[in-house]
């Protein structure tokens, strides 16, 4: 950044009037070390010396005379006026001994002053300002807040900003548009993009091809108004390490009155953009149509114009016909005709469909292209049903208070048993009302079979298990292959007829049924972790913390996006080293006594620890605990026990051990060193009697 003239008078001043400050207090020290055998008043020294008055007057006469008089030209290199007879270039070493007198060259238009006053000077305060900036955007510092911080440091002597809108460049206009009943502000695909790839830095140099997925979802804003907001939200398929970015935004009291007019930019700026594509940084990327429509069920039923999930004909994926039972809509079938993207865009599901979907102008299946989501199908969809008919379920299927007490004990005791991954530990039963969705991902995945063996009658234990191993399939890299889905919707349509039966046929809502369709979701896009809303859900948490009020959601958005989007822009990657804690306390063996020790190491995939929760592997199919990490010129080792027994968990509905699932006992106590690299699989290691069932670790 170049800095005015003004400017750099102002900094040129500042600095020597701290030199100038700095030898006139020596100078007089000296004076009083060398004359104090003489009959000197040192009284007298001392009010010329001491006076802040004098002092200041002293340095104001001499700023007006050397920067206000015309006579003087900072621009003159021939200037020899004595103020500058000092080497300025040398103020960071007031102390040194070797200052050479020289005149100070002139101060010409690109600021350099013998390199360096004021571009050191602009480079500290372009870092001062740009770390408040970093911080004031991460941690969604209100303006007024940020502005009192700013008068405050400029008070301390910090050359920034004096007000926070400056600091962080906020934009003074923002051009929204009322339409569908709301208000609506198109960001631009390409922008969004172009800001992303900016923000990844290196990674957007791994493709040439940005494939998004697209999330739309409604989002209320506060607890006594009625508005929300329903953003647009894109990832990008091929950089897995993308994060989410905002494409379009519509705040109003409801969702969209006109689902056409809502995705009408959307729509044209996807179409441009799928045939020209985008430039950045000079290399030219293709962005094809998107591939998935992550999105709950509501939000499906808007985009598609069909029925809802609660009418008869609410299935997306087959043309069954819902049965009224007992007061409910339930999909009991599970083999009816399936739909296809053909007839759906020519509108060929009379009963399922409402009217066209503006999505057909795109040429996208519209049954393939949107995703059974599993967060809101699974995850708070069937896991939260299980547990509510076992509370509050009918009595052939309700639990005893005493199952209720004895599972959240258990749930309560393992929390230091779960790996750092996860941020929400287990919880007590009796507040699963109240559980996220991870915590009822971490239920069925990993604590609940492990919890629920021998507390609940075996004929439901053994239905949980058909929908936690099936998930694990579709939900595990290594797992989910294309014969392993065929063999995961299998048991799924056998949980359903199974839950049908031990439950009530009225329980196989629209959330169960549908699971008979998920694995067709794997088999088109892979792990159902690669397609869903988890990443876009927490994204929407933080969007919603950036309205602060209800007058103007859109524009506020709008600006805070963009203040994020040029701090991100400027920001530089750090270094860091993945060893952490260093210690003195072992274990350690004689052939690496003489390493470094510490208790966690992450480099940035993988965290390795010590501690309890962190520190259990797989390697070579066997299970082994860390005891410590040990370093020595770049290379990194871990010392661990290996368990010498280890046996399948369950059996059914397929042996656990293939799904690398083991039951384990008898921890050696010989030590073994490993290269670091080797400890790609965690385990989620949890007591059981008198071994520990440990669980691959997927999340």
């Amino acid at each position: 950044m170049e800095c005015s003239e003004r400017t750099k008078r102002r900094k040129i001043s500042a600095k020597v009037e701290e030199h100038l400050r700095l030898l006139e207090k020596e100078s007089m020290i000296d004076l009083l070390a060398h004359d104090s055998e003489n009959e000197y008043q040192l009284d007298d020294l001392l009010e010329h010396t001491e006076s802040e008055d004098s002092m200041d007057t002293f340095y104001d006469a001499c700023d007006q005379n050397c920067f206000e008089n015309s006579s003087i030209d900072l621009e003159d290199e021939n200037s020899s006026d004595s103020f500058y007879d000092f080497n300025i270039s040398s103020f960071d070493d007031l102390d040194s001994e070797n200052r050479v007198p020289g005149d100070m060259p002139g101060c010409d238009s690109d600021c350099d002053l013998h390199g360096d006053v004021c571009s050191d000077l602009e480079d500290d305060n372009d870092d001062d300002s740009h770390g408040i900036a970093e911080w004031a955007a991460e941690f969604n510092i209100p303006q007024t807040a940020l502005s009192a911080l700013l008068k405050i440091l400029r008070r301390k002597g910090l050359d920034i900003p004096m007000d926070g809108r400056t600091l962080m460049s906020t934009d003074r206009s923002c051009n929204v548009a009322n339409m569908a009943g709301g208000s609506y502000y198109h960001f631009g695909i390409e922008n969004a993009l172009i800001a992303e790839l900016t923000s990844l830095g290196h990674l957007a140099n791994v493709t040439d091809t940005l494939t998004l997925r697209i999330n739309i979802d409604g989002l209320p804003l506060f607890r006594s108004s009625s508005l929300s907001l329903w953003p647009i939200l894109g990832m990008i398929k091929e950089i897995p390490e993308c994060s989410v970015f905002v494409i379009g935004v519509y705040s109003g009291v409801s969702k969209p009155a006109n689902v056409q007019e809502y995705l009408q930019e959307f729509i044209v700026d996807m179409k441009a953009i799928s045939q020209s594509g985008i430039v950045y940084n000079g290399v030219h990327f293709r962005v094809p149509l998107p591939d998935a429509f992550i999105c709950d069920a509501p939000a499906r039923a808007f985009l598609k114009c069909s029925k809802g999930h609660t009418g008869y004909y609410g299935c997306e994926r087959c043309t069954q016909k819902g049965q009224y039972i007992n007061g409910k809509v339930a999909y009991p079938e599970i083999s009816a005709e399936l739909r296809t993207d053909e007839q759906f865009g020519r509108q060929g599901y009379q009963q399922h469909q409402l009217s066209a979907s503006p999505l057909n102008d795109l040429g996208i299946g519209l049954v393939t292209s949107f995703v059974l989501d599993y967060m809101h199908l699974v995850c708070l969809g069937a896991m939260r049903k299980l547990i509510f008919l076992w509370l509050k379920g009918p009595l052939k299927c309700r639990q005893s208070m005493k199952f209720f007490v004895v599972m959240s004990a258990f749930m309560v005791s393992i929390r230091q048993n779960l790996p750092s991954n996860f941020a929400r530990k287990p919880r007590s039963l009796f507040e699963f009302s109240t559980w996220k969705a991870t915590e009822l991902r971490q239920f069925l995945l990993y604590t609940g079979p492990v919890v629920l063996l021998n507390n609940i009658p075996s004929i439901m234990y053994r239905n949980f298990l058909l929908l936690s191993v099936s998930m694990r399939i579709l939900l595990s890299p290594a797992l989910c292959s294309p014969d392993n889905c065929d063999y995961a919707e299998e048991i799924l349509k056998l949980f359903v007829t199974d839950f049908a039966a031990i439950y009530g046929a009225e329980f196989v809502s629209y959330n169960m049924h549908s699971l008979i369709h998920l694995a067709q979701d794997a088999r088109n896009f892979g792990p159902l972790d690669s397609v869903s809303a988890f990443p876009f859900e927490t994204f929407l948490g933080k969007l919603k913390k950036l309205v602060r009020r209800p007058q103007n959601p859109v524009q506020q958005l709008v600006r805070r996006i963009h203040e994020k989007q040029k701090v991100a822009s400027q920001k530089t990657t750090s270094v860091f080293s993945p060893l952490k804690q260093l210690h003195f306390s072992g274990p350690l063996i004689n052939s690496i006594a003489t390493w470094e020790q510490y208790r966690r190491y992450n480099d940035g995939q993988t965290l390795i620890s010590s501690s309890r929760g962190d520190d259990c592997f797989s390697v070579g199919g066997r299970i082994l605990i860390v005891r410590n990490i040990l370093s020595h010129s770049g290379t990194v080792k871990v010392l661990c026990n290996f368990f010498e027994t280890a046996k399948s968990f369950f059996t059914y509905p397929m042996d656990s051990s293939c799904l690398g699932i083991l039951f384990v006992f008898n921890l050696s106590e010989d030590l073994q060193l490993l290269p670091v690299e080797e400890l790609k699989t965690k385990m989620v290691l949890l007591p059981l009697k008198t071994g520990y069932v440990a669980l691959p670790l997927l999340h």
